[in-house]
C-alpha cells in the first residue's frame, strides 16, 4: 500500500499525471478498505482541518508503520513556514501520509474486531464480499434468499452459506429485507453495533469514520445492541417507523421516529434533502455521484437546503441550489467547482 499514499497526495493536490492515476484507480478497485481510505484521506484534504506542524512526527510514523507492517520512507520534516494553508506541496503529502497510515490503522483495527467468530474457528468457511465505488449501487441476494440494497461507499461481508446464525458484516449504508427463519437469526454487524432479527425489512448506516450510525425499521422487529469497554451492553428493541442513532464517541442511545419515505428514498433512486446544512450536502453528492467538491468561495454557503430529486443528474441538483443558495459552479469531469 505505501506507494499508493504518494499518488493520493498527488492527486488530492491535483498534480498527478495519466498514468499515475491509472495506477490509483487500479488500487482503489482492489479492495473496499483501499476506496474507504481513500475517501477518508480526501475529506480531511479539502476541509483543510488537519494541522501539519506536528511534534514528534517522525516517531508517531515510525510506530503506527511498525504496527501496521509497512516500510515506507519518512515523511518530509515539516518546518514552520510552511503549516500555513498547506501552501507548500512536500508539506501536505507529508501530513497525510501521517493521516493516511493512521487511518489505515484505525481500518484494520476495526476489520479484525468484527470478523466473525465462527469464520476464525472454521477455516472452511468460505467468506464472499461485495464493494460499491462512490456513483454505484448494488442489490445482492443472500444464501437464504434475503435481499440487500447496498449503496454507494459500502462493503458487505457474508458467507457463501449460513450456517446456525445468518451474520454479515457491513461498513456503510444498506436496506435489508430478511427471509424470516425463526431456527436461524439474521444478524447484521457493523463496528461494535449488532443489529439481530428473525424476519424484517430495516435500514442500517455505518459509515467508517463518522459520528454516528443508524438503524431505522420498515417492517417487523429489530434488536439492537452495542457492547462497551466495560462488558457491559446497551440494548434497544425497535419498531416499524422507529429509529435508533448510536453515538460512537459517547455510546448514547437516541430512539425517534422517521419518516419512511424520506430515509429510505435512496434505495429507489430519490435524493432527498430536508434542512440540510451545505456540508451534509456535499458529502451526500460526493457519494452519490462519485464526484470531488472544491470550495473557492469566500462567504459560506446557506444551509438549510430541503428538496427532493427522482434521479436527478448532478446539473439539475446543482442548478437548483445554486438558485436558492446563490452560488456559482462548474463542473470539470469529477471535479465539482463552488464558487
Amino acid at each position: 500500500m505505501a506507494p499508493y499514499l504518494h499518488l493520493i497526495a498527488k492527486k488530492l493536490s491535483r498534480e498527478i499525471d495519466q498514468e499515475e492515476e491509472l495506477s490509483l484507480q487500479e488500487w482503489r478497485e482492489a479492495a473496499p478498505e483501499h476506496e474507504l481510505l481513500f475517501h477518508r484521506m480526501r475529506e480531511v484534504w479539502h476541509k483543510a482541518r488537519y494541522e501539519p506542524s506536528i511534534r514528534g512526527q517522525e516517531q508517531v510514523f515510525e510506530k503506527i508503520a511498525t504496527q501496521l507492517g509497512i516500510t515506507q520512507e519518512k515523511p518530509v520534516p515539516i518546518t514552520s513556514n510552511q503549516t500555513s494553508g498547506f501552501g507548500n506541496y512536500w508539506a501536505r503529502v507529508a501530513a497525510v501520509l501521517l493521516l493516511a497510515v493512521s487511518a489505515t490503522l484505525v481500518w484494520v483495527w476495526y476489520s479484525r474486531q468484527q470478523l466473525p467468530k465462527q469464520a476464525a474457528e472454521e477455516p472452511q468457511v468460505i467468506m464472499l464480499s461485495k464493494s460499491n465505488p462512490r456513483g454505484q449501487k448494488s442489490l445482492i441476494t443472500l444464501p437464504d434468499g434475503s435481499q440487500v440494497k447496498l449503496n454507494a461507499e459500502s462493503y458487505l461481508e457474508y458467507p457463501q452459506v449460513f450456517d446456525r446464525t445468518r451474520q454479515v458484516k457491513l461498513v456503510g449504508e444498506a436496506f435489508f429485507e430478511v427471509v424470516r427463519d425463526t431456527l436461524h437469526p439474521f444478524v447484521v454487524s457493523a463496528g461494535d453495533v449488532q443489529v439481530r432479527v428473525l424476519g424484517t425489512s430495516f435500514n442500517v448506516q455505518a459509515f467508517p469514520f463518522e459520528e454516528n450510525m443508524s438503524v431505522a425499521v420498515a417492517t417487523g422487529a429489530v434488536m439492537v445492541k452495542k457492547k462497551s469497554n466495560t462488558r457491559t451492553c446497551q440494548v434497544s428493541e425497535l419498531h416499524p417507523r422507529e429509529m435508533l442513532k448510536v453515538n460512537h464517541k459517547t455510546g448514547a442511545f437516541e430512539e425517534s421516529s422517521f419518516d419512511p419515505d424520506e430515509l429510505l428514498a435512496w434505495k429507489e433512486g430519490v435524493l432527498v434533502f430536508h434542512q440540510a446544512s451545505f456540508e451534509q450536502i456535499i458529502h451526500k453528492l460526493e457519494r452519490w455521484y462519485g464526484v470531488d467538491f472544491i470550495i473557492r468561495r469566500n462567504q459560506p454557503v446557506r444551509d438549510g437546503f430541503t428538496a427532493r430529486y427522482d434521479n436527478p443528474s448532478l446539473k439539475v441538483v446543482l442548478e437548483g441550489m445554486s438558485y436558492s443558495s446563490d452560488f456559482s459552479y462548474t463542473i470539470e469531469g469529477d471535479t465539482v467547482i463552488i464558487e
